[in-house]
C-alpha cells in the first residue's frame, strides 16, 4: 500500500507539473482585463515571465482565470532581488518591499485593496532611515517623518485625509530648528 501511496504522489506531482504554464510577455494579450494566451479563448492560468537580454529573470507573477494573483517579484539584471508582493484581483495586497541593487532594502509597506496602508518606510542605500509616512487606504493619514541621510530629523508632520493637520516642524542637517507651521485642513493658517 505505501508503494502504491508513493507511485500516486509522484504521478499527481508530474501531471500538476505538466499543466503548470509559463508564459513570457508577449505570449499573453490582454482583453478586458483579463490576460489570455495568444490564441486561446480561456483567460490564462499560470505564471507571466520576463527575462533580461542575458536570460536573468526580470519579473514573475502568477494568474489565475487571467487576473494577477500571487507573489510578484522582479529581479535586477544582475539577479538582485528588486522588489516582492503579494497581488490580489489585480491588486496589491499586504507587505510589499523593494531593494537596491546592491541588496539594500529600499523600501516596505503595506497594501489594502491596491492601495497603500499602514507605516510605509523608506531607506538610502546605506540603510539608513529616509521617511515613515503613514496611510489609510492610499492617503497620508497619521504622522509623517523624514530625516537627513546623517540621522536628523528634516520635517514632521501629521496627516488627516491626506492633508496637513497640526503642526509641520522643519530642522536643518545639524537638527537645528528651521521653522514650525500650523495647518489646518491642508491650509497654513500661521
Amino acid at each position: 500500500m505505501k508503494g502504491f501511496c508513493r507511485i500516486l504522489c509522484v504521478l499527481l506531482s508530474l501531471s500538476l507539473l505538466a499543466c503548470s504554464q509559463e508564459r513570457e510577455k508577449s505570449s499573453l494579450i490582454d482583453k478586458e482585463g483579463l490576460k489570455y494566451a495568444q490564441g486561446d479563448d480561456k483567460p490564462y492560468t499560470g505564471y507571466y515571465v520576463q527575462h533580461y537580454v542575458n536570460k536573468q529573470k526580470k519579473l514573475q507573477n502568477y494568474f489565475k482565470d487571467g487576473v494577477m494573483n500571487g507573489v510578484m517579484t522582479m529581479w535586477y539584471e544582475n539577479g538582485q532581488q528588486k522588489s516582492q508582493g503579494q497581488s490580489v484581483n489585480n491588486q496589491q495586497e499586504g507587505l510589499w518591499m523593494g531593494w537596491y541593487e546592491n541588496g539594500q532594502k529600499e523600501w516596505e509597506g503595506n497594501h489594502k485593496s491596491g492601495k497603500q496602508h499602514g507605516v510605509y518606510t523608506e531607506w538610502d542605500d546605506q540603510g539608513r532611515k529616509l521617511s515613515d509616512v503613514n496611510y489609510v487606504m492610499g492617503l497620508e493619514s497619521g504622522p509623517v517623518v523624514y530625516w537627513y541621510p546623517n540621522g536628523e530629523k528634516k520635517l514632521e508632520v501629521n496627516y488627516k485625509n491626506g492633508l496637513k493637520e497640526g503642526i509641520e516642524t522643519q530642522w536643518d542637517t545639524a537638527g537645528i530648528l528651521i521653522s514650525t507651521k500650523t495647518f489646518k485642513k491642508g491650509r497654513l493658517v500661521n
